[in-house]
């Protein structure tokens, strides 16, 4: 009996032994499986040019462009320092160093009668001509004059660097001299 059974345990060894040799066949691999195309319950998103629309009705659009309230300053740090035409004070303008241009919004914003309000300035130097670019584009409240959590809107730009020399700076079809260095004590133009 004890020989059976080495003999059937012997058979089983052998059979897991040639049976472990012999190659076990790869599954196959899955394709992938096609895509269901689901409608979709969101809102496609509007195009650029329609997002620029009135917000709603008893709204309209404001566009300014290069006639804003335009200051000079010596350097950013000062520009930075300047809510309003108002406070700007004397500028010395120093040779080898950019100057800074800062602009102003028409009005100031208040979140009850101004919206998607924007304000952008560039310079661009062609010899010893500084051509100066301002825009704001805004929407106001039809009929307001919104006093109420007012803040003034700015924004600047500065030139490349300039050496000492004149200077045009063309602005809303005015030209501005412009010496390098120099002590602006007027440093705003066209006040609004």
């Amino acid at each position: 009996m004890r020989t059976l059974i080495v003999s059937v345990l012997c058979s089983l060894v052998f059979s897991a032994a040639v049976g472990c040799k012999s190659k076990i066949p790869e599954p196959e691999p899955l394709q992938p499986a096609a895509k269901k195309t689901e409608p979709s319950t969101s809102k496609p998103e509007p195009p650029a040019a329609a997002t620029a629309a009135i917000p709603r009705a008893g709204w309209s659009e404001v566009s300014v462009e290069n006639t804003l309230p335009l200051c000079v300053f010596a350097d950013e740090r000062e520009r930075e320092q300047i809510e309003a035409v108002a406070q700007v004070k004397k500028q010395v303008l120093r040779p080898d160093q950019p100057v800074v241009f800062g602009v102003f919004a028409p009005r100031c914003i208040s979140p009850d009668c101004e919206e998607l309000a924007a304000l952008q300035c560039s310079v661009e130097r062609s010899g010893n001509m500084l051509r100066l670019q301002t825009s704001y584009r805004g929407f106001h409240k039809d009929g307001t004059t919104c006093r109420d959590q007012c803040r003034a809107a700015r924004a600047g730009c500065a030139s490349p660097v300039l050496e000492s020399g004149e200077y045009t700076l063309e602005y809303g079809g005015t030209q501005i001299p412009l010496k390098i260095p120099s002590a602006l004590n007027m440093p705003c133009f066209k006040r609004s």
